[in-house]
């Protein structure tokens, strides 16, 4: 399941962040990355939380 949720992320993503790198907004990427990233982490921990508790 993170894994999907990730993957998603990662597609919805890149059309983005080249776009934004194309024209040359790199502070706009390096935002959405960041963003991205933590949204992640919020998803993920809390799976991995449940896995290592069993």
């Amino acid at each position: 399941m993170p894994m999907a949720i990730v993957g998603a992320f990662c597609i919805a993503l890149v059309p983005k962040i080249s776009s934004l790198i194309a024209k040359n907004n790199i502070e706009e990427a390096k935002k959405k990355l960041t963003v991205s990233f933590f949204a992640t982490i919020l998803i993920i921990i809390p799976f991995a939380v449940r896995i290592s508790s069993n």
